[in-house]
């Protein structure tokens, strides 16, 4: 009942095998796209062809999985977007967008209805996490309602940066239903973010996911200077 989803401008859509070329030439190839990702820019398209792998995996085990951005209009591929569940109480989400889609208020849009659908099939809340200095994505969690719940200290290497350091990362949470808002955080404190603020580690399959450590249990709720 979730595979296809529209709004007021957008649909999503679950992802189709001949979805790949598309994929790889709108942004997952892109450079500057995937700057700021936890996955590795797709080189060749046979990566692109593991993220669809991986998404039909997801679909078949969860009542969501990752989505396709289209444009309503015109059918546009702008982006991509859903849900990474931990448990069937706890999912990651984010987004990703072409760069030609920056700036119109896609983001926005896709990520308030992924966090509807998730409250639909039941989901206690959501979690997204993104590098420091991602600052549009970060004001994007916010406008949608997520909290900054804790900073993650060297917590995941970005494989399209230079740097060969673990990265610090933000950690943000929004709760679906606040009569379980503890059980929520619990299970966020033993997550092990197997998505980045959509920045979509997903796109790599399972186990060639770029995390490195899981959540520590010693981190409280912190907030940044």
């Amino acid at each position: 009942m979730f595979e296809k989803v529209e709004t007021a401008r957008l649909t999503l859509r679950r992802p189709e095998p001949g979805d790949a070329a598309a994929i790889f030439a709108r942004y997952a190839s892109d450079k500057e796209v995937t700057r700021l990702l936890a996955w590795p820019r797709h080189i060749t398209i046979q990566a692109t062809r593991t993220f669809l792998e991986f998404s039909d995996v997801e679909w078949s085990k969860w009542p969501v999985g990752p989505y396709l951005i289209e444009s309503r209009q015109d059918k546009i591929l702008l982006g991509s977007t859903g849900l990474v569940f931990e448990k069937p109480e706890c999912a990651a989400t984010g987004y990703v967008l072409a760069k030609d889609s920056w700036g119109h208020g896609y983001a926005t849009e896709a990520l308030r209805a992924v966090t509807e659908i998730a409250r639909n099939a039941g989901t206690l809340g959501l979690y997204a996490v993104c590098h420091l200095e991602n600052l549009v994505s970060e004001r994007g969690l916010q406008k949608c309602g997520f909290k900054l719940e804790r900073i993650l200290t060297r917590h995941c290497k970005f494989p399209n940066l230079r740097e060969d350091d673990l990265c610090d990362m933000l950690c943000y949470g929004i709760h679906l239903d606040e009569c379980n808002r503890e059980i929520f955080h619990q299970l966020t404190t033993r997550a092990s973010c197997r998505s980045t603020g959509w920045l979509f580690c997903a796109f790599s399959a399972r186990d060639q996911c770029w995390w490195t450590h899981n959540l520590p249990n010693t981190i409280g709720k912190t907030q940044r200077v």
